[in-house]
């Protein structure tokens, strides 16, 4: 079974490597081996199709790689539908069944869980007190259609949401505990979806059979998920009970059905015809998240011109004669430069050989670059990479400005090379799915230098002495700076680092950690304030 072959492999992988340290060529083929698993299984994670569970069986999710970013909020996106036999089951003691876990594998700890009571889904998770349970009035369709779930938890506040063809259902509920955070560690935690292994003691609201029906994720946190990217499965064959067919609606909206998505860890390498000509064009509409990274990379032997973007402005390096140059733009000040917004972009990069060589770079019709070289270009002939570059495939001299592949998180569509459209579907690819939604979208952190700061103006803000809270995030090396500041009407709060320790001042009252946190980690602040604390 692929479940148990792929970690013997890689056991095996870890001896040989063992063995061969002074034996390069094997070290450098066991490396490559490595890199195709990790491709395949970030293929594998991007298959959007449903697993049709049959009572006995179920999925062990391989581990997702935010968990850090699902301490404070959690939003995960799925569909499920039952089959129709439940619909004529009698409902005065309505059938219960497992729907997922995922928490430590200590139980009796923080997780988030579904059960199924008839046709009736309940939510669970714990976030540092008592387990909290929430009942959605809707009933999950069997007539073969599937219902989109949508979970979402910030600190102990929780919605679940539910739509059909004609309807969302929505359902709130908020847990016990000041902490609201899931602690999850890497190692500690699995993620079971359809049923669970005998190994395994799941809280004793989840002690329940197996779930008949069929499932597909969608995302969580932003994270495109599927059930093909397993670490293990419990009696599922995929032959005797194929993969449920789920329906998509016609989408007419642009983007959300035509467009690429790249999640920041991969590439897509295009293929070009021979003949190029003259000029060489190469198009493509962006939205984007990223503000460093590789947009489009051409490639002559150890020659290059490459589209970039370097703190979310647009930036054009290249290599013709063995050091690395960069191209100026008509206007440093213009807007049109700045492209990490998320807001669409039309880029287009136009190479003309003549006698001389030109390349001219646009951003919705505005040229930002007109350079002719006094060196010629060689021609770019064989492919070129989009949205990132193979990590043996980076040019030396740029690898300090982009570490590894200079991945970018956003979205691609209307790709043209040469005026010819671009099917990255038929393209080698990595990291990429196909739709962008506007939940994919999402920026949720940001970097600040030192000397910046972000304004936020949320509504109905509760005093400081009326059940204020607040919370957020942070990964710092440096002792001191100020982090949060809130002006209210009968007061400030602050929170800041000194000397490391993390300090929460509300008017007069002020409380300090014992522990220092600026150990460039992930950690997360909660605040309450109310008359009595």
């Amino acid at each position: 079974m692929l479940g148990e072959a792929i970690p013997i492999l890689m056991k095996k992988l870890d001896k040989l490597q063992n063995h061969s340290a002074q034996m390069p060529n094997i070290s450098e083929n066991i490396l490559r081996i490595r890199q195709l698993i990790a491709e395949a299984r970030k293929a594998a994670s991007k298959v959007s199709v449903p697993v049709k569970f049959n009572g006995t069986s179920g999925v062990q999710v391989r581990t997702p790689s935010n968990l850090a970013d699902l301490a404070a909020y959690t939003s995960l996106k799925f569909y499920i539908t039952l089959p129709e036999a439940s619909r004529a089951r009698r409902q005065d003691q309505p059938d219960k069944q497992f729907v997922f876990y995922l928490g430590n594998k200590d139980s009796s700890k923080e997780f988030l869980g579904m059960k199924l009571e008839g046709q009736r889904l309940h939510w669970l998770f714990n976030v540092g007190g008592d387990t909290t349970e929430v009942e959605m009035p809707e009933e999950v369709q069997t007539d073969g259609n599937f219902n989109n779930v949508v979970l979402e938890r910030i600190l102990q506040y929780g919605q679940m949401a539910m739509t059909s063809e004609t309807r969302v259902t929505k359902a709130v509920v908020e847990a016990e505990g000041d902490s609201g955070l899931l602690n999850l560690q890497t190692e500690e935690t699995v993620f079971y979806v359809g049923g669970y292994p005998d190994t395994f003691t799941p809280p004793l609201q989840l002690q329940l059979p197996n779930f008949k029906g069929c499932i597909e994720l969608e995302t969580l946190n932003e994270e495109v998920l599927s059930l093909y990217n397993f670490e293990n499965i419990f009696q599922l064959n995929t032959t005797e009970e194929k993969p449920c067919g789920r329906t998509k609606p016609v989408l007419t909206q642009q983007w959300v059905n035509d467009a690429a998505y790249f999640d920041g860890t991969g590439y897509a390498e295009v293929t070009l015809k021979e003949d190029t000509g003259k000029m060489q064009r190469f198009e493509q509409e962006v939205k984007l998240m990223s503000h460093n990274g590789i947009l489009l990379m051409l490639l002559s032997q150890e020659k290059f011109l490459s589209l970039a973007v370097r703190q979310g402005r647009l930036r054009v390096f290249y290599d013709v004669t063995g050091s690395l140059q960069e191209l100026e733009p008509k206007d440093p000040d213009s807007p049109y430069l700045k492209i990490s917004d998320a807001d669409p972009k039309s880029l287009e990069i136009i190479i003309l050989y003549d006698t001389t060589t030109r390349v001219v770079v646009r951003n919705n019709r505005q040229t930002l670059l007109n350079h002719i070289f006094t060196t010629p270009l060689p021609r770019f002939e064989a492919s070129y990479y989009l949205a990132g570059v193979p990590e043996d495939k980076m040019p030396e001299n740029l690898k300090t400005l982009f570490p590894r592949q200079g991945s970018l998180k956003g979205c691609f569509r209307n790709i043209k090379a040469m005026n010819s459209h671009i099917d990255l579907k038929r393209m080698t690819s990595s990291g990429v799915s196909y739709g962008c939604a506007n939940d994919l979208l999402v920026a949720r952190e940001a970097h600040f230098s030192g000397q910046s700061y972000l304004d936020l103006s949320p509504d109905s803000i509760p005093g400081l002495r009326n059940n204020f809270y607040a919370g957020f995030g942070f990964r710092s090396d440096q002792k001191n700076g100020l982090m949060f500041y809130h002006q209210a009407q009968d007061g400030v709060c602050q929170v800041f680092l000194d000397k490391g320790h993390v300090v929460v001042r509300v008017g007069n009252n002020e409380v300090k950690t014992q522990k220092t946190y600026n150990d460039d980690n992930d950690h997360y602040v909660t605040l309450y304030s109310n008359n009595n604390r």
